[in-house]
């Protein structure tokens, strides 16, 4: 599997995922990840990422353990020049119930912020309602493909607050 870029055994070095409502307005951010064996309990998501519009920039993919996404995601990679279709793998995810999401970074510099009416962006499942998956009996989770959409001012996600 090539990635474009490196795939590596990851932890969370640190992120901030929020999600708006009608009463709280707060901010998706991905951050980057070190590089770490991983405890052996330890999964690994992959799939495929399909994207045929025009947005450019670095493609972040995470598991998160709600949605909408509260807290930090459990595992994430990041692929700098992604190349689509784009195979990703998200190493080091510990066992549970996740939904995987996916963005392509367009300002690099605003904190790895996810902006519907910018970055283009997916979910496992459907956009709109995502599905969740199930990580505790198997060692991988392969075929967790996701289709990213170009952003628009009815995207469900801005209607729900982002910036």
């Amino acid at each position: 599997m090539s990635t474009g870029s490196r795939s590596r055994s990851l932890t969370l070095a640190g992120a901030l995922v929020a999600l708006a409502s009608s009463s709280v307005s707060v901010a998706v951010v991905f951050t980057a990840c070190s590089e770490s064996a991983g405890p052996t309990t330890s999964r690994t998501v992959s799939g495929l990422i399909e994207y045929d519009g025009r947005g450019d920039g670095p493609l972040e993919v995470a598991v998160f353990r709600t949605f909408p996404p509260s807290g930090a995601p459990m595992a994430s990679v990041r692929i700098e020049s992604p190349s689509f279709p784009q195979e990703y793998a998200i190493h080091g995810v510990p066992p549970g119930d996740y939904y995987v999401l996916a963005i392509i970074d367009t300002f690099e510099n605003d904190g790895h912020r996810y902006h519907p009416n910018v970055d283009p962006g997916g979910a496992y499942g459907r956009y709109e309602a995502p599905s969740s998956v199930e990580l505790k009996t198997v060692d991988q989770l392969e075929s967790i493909d996701i289709t990213l959409v170009d952003p628009s001012d009815s995207s469900p996600w801005a209607r729900q607050g982002y910036e």
